[in-house]
């Protein structure tokens, strides 16, 4: 039986990322320039998976990757915190944490909507 996502990702993906949004709060100066990059490089992959409609089938996700149409602002966001990391400014945090509000936003109504398609059934 595969992985339920729910406990993927609120037991690993929300705890990674707020973690980066601490991280990125706490590391010293030459440590967010490098993490800065990891940013960018995070992006580039939202971006690529977006604009190439890549990776529609994720087992994780139960077979449909229902987040697919949000690449794009989760790119833009990390993108955002990668470049702010890259020139040492502080606030790089703060697009990370709109990311992972967001993530959390899109999977509880991404929840709920299945949940109610399942009573409606």
């Amino acid at each position: 039986m595969p992985f339920p996502s729910s406990a993927l990702f609120l037991g690993a993906c929300i705890p990674v990322r707020l973690g980066l949004v601490y991280l990125t709060q706490t590391v010293s100066l030459p440590h967010l320039f490098w993490l800065g990059w990891i940013f960018i490089a995070i992006a580039l992959a939202f971006l690529i998976l977006f604009f190439g409609n890549l990776r529609l089938n994720a087992a994780e996700a139960g077979g449909t990757t229902w987040w697919a149409p949000y690449r794009l602002l989760f790119g833009m966001l990390y993108l955002t915190a990668g470049l702010y990391a890259v020139v040492a400014n502080r606030i790089a945090w703060i697009p990370l944490a709109m990311e992972t509000g967001l993530g959390i936003g899109l999977f509880m109504r991404q929840r709920l909507s299945q949940q109610m398609a399942q009573l409606h059934a």
